[in-house]
């Protein structure tokens, strides 16, 4: 219906309507496999599907495609990564979801006028590591040990400013 595939929609309030039915149903899809990816962590049943891939190439995906939601609100997205990764093997989907989750993460806790840089570094004795860092609010440090577990929110109080349901640093972790 929200693409009018079969035909036109009579009313373009009817139109609006299906986008956010579109919208919510992909949130809570989103959710459901969230959940279940906990589940089966703690099962010891998350099974990855290991391949060889350009980890330069899916960040700058990742990056493009968070880049409506960065430009939405009022942030700068900067990426620093060197021209010679080395391809990674690791599970492709996962890997892209943790970058979603990070960068989303960001672009929620980051004020107006803020900046959000995805870098790399390759280190010979340390191996690769991909930073997400922001200008948003941060967490306090007595917090850090708890932000890792599902449904954990630092701002759990009735009148909190930031929507969530706490999974998205935990299915980090994954």
């Amino acid at each position: 219906m929200e693409s009018q595939r079969i035909g036109p929609i009579g009313n373009e309030q009817y139109r609006s309507y299906a986008t956010d039915i579109h919208v919510s149903g992909t949130h809570l899809l989103q959710l459901i496999n969230d959940i279940l990816d906990l589940t089966k962590l703690d099962a010891g049943e998350l099974a990855l599907h290991e391949e060889v891939i350009d980890i330069r190439q899916v960040v700058e995906s990742v990056a493009r495609r968070s880049g409506g939601a960065v430009d939405k609100a009022g942030l700068t997205l900067g990426l620093d990564l060197p021209f010679d990764l080395p391809l990674l093997r690791a599970d492709e989907r996962r890997t892209r979801q943790v970058l979603f989750n990070l960068i989303g993460n960001a672009i929620k806790f980051t004020p107006e006028g803020g900046r959000i840089d995805i870098a790399a570094i390759l280190d010979r004795k340390t191996g690769l590591q991909i930073t997400v860092a922001d200008t948003g609010i941060g967490i306090e440090p007595e917090y850090l040990p708890r932000v890792f577990e599902p449904f954990m929110q630092v701002d759990s109080s009735l009148s909190r400013q930031h929507a969530g349901t706490g999974l998205g640093l935990p299915t980090v972790k994954i």
